[in-house]
């Protein structure tokens, strides 16, 4: 068997398993659309509560996306790394490494139920927030650059996940609790506010931040607002980071597994 073929039938392998659980724990999965339905329309009629009267057709198009795009960073951090416990209790992440699995990539498969979860809360959500509000924030400009956005956020998430979980392995440390950065994003991370409305302080931190790109492009899709960088030069920017982050997380990994291999896994435990 060809190495590429060998690779392709574990990548369908993982992707088989993790919709076998989403279906065994259909309720679980179902409670969790849920819940991120109600927190969606809590946050964003709380925030628009405070925004100015004469600015709520433009402020809570900006204020409902960003809260959705922390919410798909949030969700595919947090379903990634707090998977690690789990594989580790179920004791077949040794099973893997045995089996020439990356057992990382295993634990990034939970991608697929964050993805779906979002895919299923965002439309119901935005319909029902647009009847509630008027707010025309279902009318997006460009859909293709609104999923290309939204897509690169993603893939930040994913990679940024993954980092953090080859370090919860080697410090022994629950992913979440090293993700110390989280609700900060919403601001620093141009998730919930564009580059240009930024206070110059803040904005020089986003700069640093890949988030702020990801969100810039999604924004220009949604809303029709022309990033600080122009597209072109935001696109550029996005996917240098994008292949710095990957670049660094294929290390990584690949640094993490070499010790786990010499060293074996260790358990990772709450204080």
């Amino acid at each position: 068997m060809s190495g590429s073929t060998a690779y392709l039938r574990k990548a369908l392998a993982i992707v088989w398993l993790h919709l076998v659980r989403l279906h065994r724990y259909k309720l679980g999965f179902m409670n969790m659309i849920l819940t991120d339905m109600i927190w969606y329309i809590l946050l964003a009629l709380g925030a628009l509560a405070f925004s100015p009267a004469g600015s709520h057709s433009v402020t809570a198009v900006i204020i409902f996306w960003g809260i959705v795009m922390w919410s798909i960073m949030n969700n595919t951090i947090w379903l990634i790394v707090g998977w690690v416990r789990f594989v580790l209790a179920w004791r077949i992440f040794e099973d893997h490494i045995l089996h020439n699995t990356n057992p990382i990539l295993l634990i990034s498969g939970r991608i697929i139920t964050s993805t779906i979860v979002t895919a299923t809360a965002v439309p119901v959500i935005a319909i029902a927030f647009y009847f509630l509000t008027g707010a025309p924030i279902i009318f997006v400009k460009n859909i293709g650059l609104m999923a290309l956005g939204i897509v690169l956020l993603i893939i930040y998430a994913a990679l940024y996940s993954m980092m953090l979980v080859c370090l919860s392995l080697r410090l022994r440390i629950p992913g979440a609790m090293l993700d110390i950065t989280n609700i900060a994003m919403f601001v620093i991370g141009g998730l919930g506010v564009p580059l240009a409305w930024m206070a110059p302080i803040i904005r020089n931190i986003a700069f640093f931040i890949p988030y702020t790109y990801a969100a810039e492009i999604a924004r220009a899709g949604i809303a029709g607002i022309e990033p600080y960088f122009g597209l072109t030069g935001t696109l550029s920017i996005g996917g240098i980071y994008m292949a710095i982050m990957l670049l660094t997380t294929i290390v990584v990994i690949k640094y993490s597994i070499d010790y786990i291999r010499r060293h074996g896994v260790k358990g990772v435990g709450m204080m």
